[in-house]
């Protein structure tokens, strides 16, 4: 974002003649300001003010879980510039039809109704070269995955509507249109035209992008969903869906519904990543909501304080970490999160969980604190060496540890919830209880923090009675 035309494009004045050089940089201009509009209509979806910054504002919100998905092999792509409706050009006095069809190995319910656009050609992206990096059986992509011949690693979107733009590619037209392929029936004029970018370009945002394993390149940047990658004939190609998954999440709990419950810092990223923790971790029966939403309201005030101790009025940072370290487990690895992890033991687990979860290394050894009591360490740097290994960069997974409860806050909260009613088993207790009976909240409460003061047991049977009226 925010680049200039002389990041996009370079000509050779031998190839293109005065009128070729001033219909190139046209579309170039053109799609510097398609990504106006894209930020315009951001900001339209998002009812945001004229005056608000825009670039701000997606810093800010890209950082949610499914922003921050990676693409992998399989993802699906569309193009800023492409249509599915037909294109007619005049080269040489003779006319030429394009016909564009939709790529018959992509399946349009796989898209979500808001990033569907009845008028555009979607295709997949392949990725064949990262193997020893990949998510149930799918590699990932990298910034190095923008080549288009031959249908590597980029799919042709139908027609362009940008005409061509130098001498050469009309003459590539004229020979290459009478082929075999365009009397069956053209698929369309992109693949004339597309010249992309060598890599894809990723979006700015607070968090470290992994790199990946390219069995040609080493190490190389990966892409998520807010990545693109530039056409020098005018277009953006940018994901609708990440591959990882082919089913949208289900809105168990929605934002009108937190809000009845008095919940703070409700935003649609808040809501759509406790969805995604709700449907990864089977929480997603009306009671197993319930009570899962009533501890988390004891543990975070209704989802004002995610840190210990931040409910409270500090003198100074240094009087706030003074009060903790003095606690047997210091200020790093005080409560955070949803349903609050604490001790250093707990946070070791977490991230060993998340690093065999996540990078798909089936002979991680996990263990959970409920059932053991030792060696989290000796696990925790095993995963480590064994991800490393395999090209993995877990650095967001290693500064659970290295940076604990802050961290967790900002960018696990729900993760950190979700996990800790995983790995005590909470749902199977909350299947054998009497729904709608607040009293046997007592039962759930015993296991997320059974030496709790009585006042915190109170209120939870509230919370829970409270969400009985809402979640239904």
């Amino acid at each position: 974002m925010g680049k200039k035309l002389s990041d996009y494009y370079e000509y050779d004045n031998k190839e293109r003649n005065v009128s070729d050089v001033v219909q190139a940089a046209s579309n170039v201009i053109t799609s510097i300001k398609q990504e106006d509009q894209l930020l315009k209509n951001t900001k339209e979806r998002y009812k945001l003010s004229p005056d608000d910054k825009i670039d701000e504002f997606l810093r800010e919100n890209y950082q949610d879980e499914l922003s921050k998905e990676y693409l992998v092999d399989g993802a699906i792509l569309t193009c800023t510039n492409c249509t599915n409706k037909p294109v007619m050009y005049n080269i040489g006095g003779k006319a030429y039809m394009f016909l564009a069809e939709q790529s018959k190995d992509v399946n349009i319910n796989e898209i979500d109704t808001y990033m569907y656009d009845n008028s555009k050609i979607y295709g997949r992206l392949k990725v064949s070269e990262n193997t020893n990096a990949s998510v149930e059986g799918l590699a990932y992509a990298t910034i190095a995955d923008s080549e288009k011949e031959n249908n590597k690693n980029i799919p042709f979107f139908g027609n362009c509507l940008r005409e061509p733009d130098s001498e050469k590619e009309n003459n590539y037209i004229q020979e290459n249109y009478e082929t075999i392929e365009n009397k069956k029936g053209t698929k369309g004029n992109c693949k004339y035209l597309m010249k992309l970018n060598e890599e894809w370009d990723n979006y700015i945002t607070d968090d470290t992008i992994f790199s990946f394993i390219d069995d040609k390149q080493g190490e190389v940047p990966g892409i998520t969903m807010t990545s693109i990658l530039f056409c020098k004939h005018g277009g953006f190609i940018y994901p609708v869906t990440s591959g990882q998954s082919m089913v949208t999440i289900e809105a168990y709990v929605t934002m009108d519904q937190l809000n009845a419950l008095q919940w703070h810092n409700v935003t649609p990223w808040m809501v759509a990543e406790l969805n995604r923790i709700l449907s990864k971790y089977d929480i997603t029966t009306t009671e197993r909501i319930r009570h899962f939403l009533a501890q988390c309201m004891q543990e975070t005030n209704r989802g004002a304080c995610l840190r210990e101790g931040a409910y409270q009025s500090w003198a100074s940072q240094e009087a706030y970490e003074k009060e903790y370290n003095a606690k047997a487990y210091g200020y790093l690895y005080r409560g955070s999160g949803y349903i609050q992890l604490t001790w250093d033991y707990s946070y070791l687990a977490f991230a060993t969980y998340m690093i065999k979860e996540e990078c798909g290394i089936a002979d991680i050894d996990w263990k959970s604190p409920a059932n053991t009591g030792t060696g989290f360490e000796e696990r925790y740097l095993d995963a480590v060496k064994k991800a490393e290994a395999a090209g993995m960069n877990i650095d967001a997974f290693k500064k659970i540890v290295t940076e604990g409860a802050d961290y967790v806050a900002e960018e696990f909260a729900w993760e950190a919830a979700g996990y800790a009613w995983y790995e005590k088993d909470v749902n199977s207790v909350v299947d054998s209880l009497e729904p709608g009976n607040k009293n046997e909240a007592d039962a759930v409460t015993e296991i997320i923090n059974k030496y709790t003061p009585k006042k915190s047991y109170d209120n939870r049977r509230n919370y829970y009675e409270e969400t009985t009226t809402v979640i239904e």
